[in-house]
């Protein structure tokens, strides 16, 4: 039986929902600038502790990772539609070339110039998983990931990888690489 206080049978949301649905948004029209959780907690009502908190346990992640997942999705949006990485990069939000390559080099798992050319000569390295949703697709380069797909399917999976990485080797791993051997200081 559904609870009183969110009436999930009349489509509202619940009051924590609401708020972290207008901080959503807010970051969704702000990625261009850099947003101060004090700033998206007034945008959405709550202390911005709580906000946190309430935030990550509904998405997933804290509101600033959701805020650079965004910003790099924009990215490669503007990349693979061809635009020059200078004006992809300031459309994204990102405030300079050089922001740019501190924070996404390492998400794109290649420079952003090489992404735009669909991975040129990249060797891209990938596994699925079973997950509680699905299939997962995990690929990376030796700079960093590169892909996270989920799906049903694992072959829609590996396709769409093909084709957001077009001029690529892509390769299979039946595991994980292994962790780094800690060393003694």
């Amino acid at each position: 039986m559904a609870c009183r206080r969110c009436h999930p049978a009349r489509g509202s949301l619940a009051p924590a929902e609401k708020s972290v649905k207008a901080a959503v948004e807010y970051i969704e029209t702000h990625l261009d600038h850099s947003t101060t959780l004090r700033t998206l907690s007034q945008a959405a009502g709550l202390s911005p502790n709580h906000l946190h908190q309430i935030f990550t346990r509904i998405v997933g992640l804290s509101p600033k990772a959701f805020r650079d997942y965004r910003r790099l999705a924009r990215l490669k949006e503007y990349l693979r539609r061809g635009e020059s990485v200078t004006s992809a990069s300031y459309a994204a939000g990102y405030g300079s070339i050089r922001a740019l390559y501190e924070k996404a080099y390492k998400a794109l798992g290649m420079t952003p110039a090489t992404y735009r050319g669909g991975g040129l000569r990249e060797n891209i390295r990938y596994m699925t998983s079973s997950v509680t949703f699905g299939r997962l697709l995990l690929a990376g380069t030796d700079r960093g990931v590169c892909a996270v797909l989920l799906g049903d399917d694992e072959d829609a999976l590996l396709a769409a990888l093909a084709k957001e990485f077009s001029r690529s080797t892509l390769s299979r791993e039946d595991s994980p690489p292994p962790s780094p051997a800690p060393t003694c200081g």
